[in-house]
């Protein structure tokens, strides 16, 4: 990627860093593969699938090599992931994410505060503004 990147210059190093981490675009249910319909169906159930050659890794989104299990084709892939969410929700495994915590606002100085205050005010005034153009103008 780097070799790659350095010959096509910084547009193309934006380009695969955020092909990297970007989230996978929503689709078409009729137009997905098998795959990404099956990895759909086992992100419901709080697990992730990847490709590997000649195999499948399955795994809850947040458990690390112990809890991995490893499938040969994907039907096989299928009833190991629901045989992992069968026995976590038995257990009692969470398999969601935890809860963020709360984030508290930083003590402001009164001229921050005031600032903040107008901001805020005139945001909803441009907001109230906006609903009365789209009532009186429908298109």
């Amino acid at each position: 990627m780097e070799n790659c990147a350095a010959r096509l210059g910084r547009a193309a190093l934006f380009f695969f860093e955020s092909a990297l981490t970007a989230k996978p675009a929503k689709r078409n249910p009729v137009s997905m593969t098998r795959y990404e319909t099956l990895a759909a169906q086992l992100r419901a159930m709080g697990l992730t699938i990847r490709s590997l050659p000649g195999e499948y890794c399955l795994n809850f989104r947040s458990g690390g090599e112990r809890t991995a299990r490893f499938a040969e084709d994907l039907d096989h892939a299928l009833e190991i992931g629901r045989e992992m969410a069968a026995d976590a929700k038995a257990n009692g495994t969470a398999t969601k994410r935890p809860p963020r915590r709360q984030r508290w606002r930083k003590q402001t100085t009164p001229k921050a505060r005031r600032r903040r205050f107008i901001r805020a005010h005139n945001r909803r005034v441009r907001a109230r503004a906006l609903r009365r153009r789209r009532t009186a103008d429908p298109r």
